[in-house]
């Protein structure tokens, strides 16, 4: 199997997947896929460790709603996936270790980015939150281990960065973003509201906040 092609008019709802049962879970050889319009659900592990996915194709106008968690996991080979408008939820791990993604666009309708969703994306370089974005908070290691170079964010108030208190040999605090990703990541936000951002303590912890 190495393409699957959902036809336009299908009335398919949901993808699904479950624990070591995704739909798709395994197949190495899928390297695309083509998701109609009437899909509002891709279930967790209904992707998970297929390894030569290049390209996920959504239908203009796609219903999806939800992208679960595991869904895309270790999907190493997959390049920059473009979400569909209407996406509210993109689970944890749902694209851990997608070491080849280089920009995301996170949709306006995310509310929440969970823990570890994009932890592994070596590649990652470029990450945008749009204006209008609803979004409230970014959990622990959502972009861990990321490269992430320009973070452009919209938002007049800055979401949560939350954390967990990791007990290991440097009882460290572990933010959405690592400390390489604070070192030397540009993050650029809204004009005229650098001072709430360079005096939030969380997000001062980025040496590089500008304005744009």
């Amino acid at each position: 199997l190495t393409s699957v092609n959902i036809p336009t008019n299908s009335k398919l709802e949901s993808i699904e997947g479950l624990t070591d049962a995704g739909a798709f879970q395994g197949c190495s050889s899928l390297t695309n896929i083509y998701i109609p319009q009437n899909t509002t659900t891709i279930a967790a592990y209904a992707f998970h460790g297929c390894s030569r996915l290049e390209t996920i194709k959504f239908e203009i106008n796609s219903n999806l709603k939800s992208i679960e968690e595991y869904a895309f996991y270790n999907c190493t080979n997959l390049t920059n996936i473009i979400f569909p408008n209407n996406t509210e939820i993109i689970g944890m791990y749902a694209f851990y270790g997608c070491k080849t993604i280089t920009n995301i666009d996170i949709p306006s309708k995310v509310q929440k980015i969970e823990s570890y969703t994009f932890k592994g994306c070596t590649n990652l370089k470029i990450l945008n939150i749009p204006s209008d974005s609803r979004l409230t908070s970014l959990e622990s290691e959502a972009f861990y281990n990321c490269g992430i170079t320009i973070f452009t964010i919209g938002l007049t108030t800055p979401p949560k960065l939350n954390y967990k208190y990791v007990e290991d040999s440097y009882n460290s605090y572990r933010y959405a973003f690592d400390s390489k990703t604070f070192s030397n990541c540009t993050v650029k936000v809204p004009v005229g509201y650098l001072d709430i951002y360079t005096k939030n303590s969380a997000w001062k912890q980025f040496d590089k906040i500008t304005e744009e």
